[in-house]
């Protein structure tokens, strides 16, 4: 829901999404969680049983929407500290599995770990999906390697079975495709931004990522490769078009940034 929110926020200019969005947002972080741990269940003011595996990882995308919608750094401070803590949690390096268990979990006779993707993604697949979103994000080699290790695993049945794996098969499209990263700096009230934005979405492509900053921001967080020493020029909304954080010139025209998104498109 988080995610549909802040996507249909951002494609729609729904500002009541949008505050549906944030709200939802803050109650997960403030109210979904007990000594940061995300928690599973809430009911008369309070929040019970540890979070699953798809908890973490389908928080950790509608985060990633919801800073794409607001250029609020928190959400994506929040997301990358939610992963390190889905990792430690679930991951089994010497399997190369994710559990749907987590180590706080009690103890059970054997420890699920679902890979089928039905009605809902597997907690597996998601994981590994948002992984690799998260890394080309932060440039942290670590997550892209547990979602190959990941991958590795299942690829030999995802291809005898692939109508079963449909979100599998999404990873795996991210994880061949050339990355693309898009870092936005500038006000999302200012109206060159939105024009900016708006470029940028009606150009789909679901497997690039976006991180912004916003000047008016009260708690900005930048400390990634993508958004580092990344400035307005001549202090106006500015775009970089990056792979694998190497960007071109900045651009702060949308006409010239539809070219270049069109040229990225063509080179594809």
């Amino acid at each position: 829901m988080l995610s549909s929110l802040a996507q249909a926020a951002s494609f729609l200019h729904r500002r009541d999404y949008l505050n549906a969005a944030i709200a939802n947002g803050a109650f997960i972080l403030g109210s979904m969680t007990y000594d940061g741990y995300l928690m599973h269940t809430y009911k008369d003011k309070q929040a019970k049983i540890d979070g699953f595996l798809e908890d973490y990882t389908l928080i950790v995308e509608g985060l990633l929407d919801l800073h794409q919608a607001t250029f609020q750094g928190k959400w994506l401070k929040e997301a990358i500290r939610l992963i390190d803590i889905m990792i430690n949690e679930f991951w089994d390096e010497s399997a190369g599995i994710f559990y749907d268990t987590g180590q706080r979990h009690k103890t059970l006779f054997i420890r699920p770990k679902n890979i089928h993707d039905g009605a809902v993604p597997s907690g597996a697949s998601s994981a590994t999906l948002t992984l690799l979103k998260v890394s080309r994000l932060t440039g942290n080699n670590r997550f892209e390697q547990i979602a190959i290790k990941s991958l590795q695993h299942i690829g030999e049945i995802l291809s005898r079975y692939p109508l079963a794996f449909g979100n599998w098969l999404r990873a795996l499209d991210l994880y061949f495709s050339t990355p693309q990263e898009i870092a936005i700096i500038g006000s999302l009230n200012d109206p060159v931004t939105k024009d900016l934005l708006h470029v940028i979405l009606d150009n789909w492509n679901p497997n690039r990522v976006i991180a912004a900053v916003d000047p008016n921001d009260p708690a900005p967080f930048a400390d990634i490769p993508l958004l580092k020493n990344r400035n307005m020029v001549d202090n106006q909304p500015t775009v970089y078009l990056c792979e694998r954080h190497s960007c071109r010139m900045p651009v702060n025209n949308p006409d010239l940034l539809r070219d270049s998104c069109r040229a990225l498109v063509f080179q594809e």
